[in-house]
């Protein structure tokens, strides 16, 4: 059986998490890779020849990349990076905490995380590169398109449908049905009681829509 090696990219707050989590997992060795981001938050990746390095040190070992990088708009820029130049050397795995629930028929893409205390019910599926946070809870037949994050401690009803590279912020509530649109930011401790159209900033209990969606609004505490 081969020895397995994972490389995660990013060495920040998630990151942490992300090395905590794949600790569980039977990974014979971890190497951390720092990414640097320019003041205007352009991401800048030059790290191509130090993986082609580690590809090289480490010729007899399964490699994994993992994006540690909480951020949806960057995570993609990042996975389009690495799966253009390295699909065929290398495998983006899924983490899943042994401390998370996932019930059967569940669908979870490459290179989602499944934090601790997660629920997920029946029938759901999870597009690639999502981060479901801690104590976070989806119901039966949801569907979460790729790039999309949960903060901590967000509960879903059944059915519902969240588009790509929209982040739902810590301790949100979405009723049953709801379809949430792409590139959406919900604030914190929000209630989701209708339908949210792509692009926009919502908040509230009830949510209200707040305005158009800036680039890189990921993590936004509207207040």
């Amino acid at each position: 059986m081969r020895k397995k090696l994972l490389i995660v990219v990013g060495d920040g707050g998630h990151s942490k998490v992300i090395t905590s989590i794949a600790k569980e997992s039977n990974y014979n060795k971890i190497i951390k890779i720092r990414l640097r981001i320019s003041k205007n938050n352009k991401m800048i990746l030059n790290n191509k020849a130090r993986i082609n390095k580690i590809l090289k040190m480490y010729p007899s070992y399964e490699i994994n990349l993992f994006i540690a990088v909480g951020l949806n708009s960057i995570r993609k820029k990042i996975f389009d990076f690495l799966w253009g130049n390295f699909k065929k050397k290398v495998n983006f795995p899924i983490l899943i905490s042994k401390n998370s629930f996932i019930q059967d028929n569940v669908k979870i893409g490459k290179g989602s995380v499944i934090m601790p205390g997660v629920v997920i019910n029946a029938n759901s599926h999870i597009g690639k590169q999502c981060i479901i946070n801690s104590s976070s809870s989806i119901d039966h037949d949801c569907v979460i398109s790729s790039f999309v994050s949960l903060g901590p401690g967000v509960i879903t009803g059944g059915n519902v449908k969240i588009g790509s590279k929209t982040h739902v912020g810590v301790g949100t509530n979405i009723n049953n049905n709801i379809n949430i649109g792409s590139n959406i930011v919900i604030g914190s401790s929000s209630l989701v009681n209708t339908n949210c159209k792509s692009n926009f900033v919502y908040y509230g209990i009830p949510i209200k829509k707040i305005r158009k969606r800036e680039i890189y609004e990921d993590y936004l505490n509207v207040n």
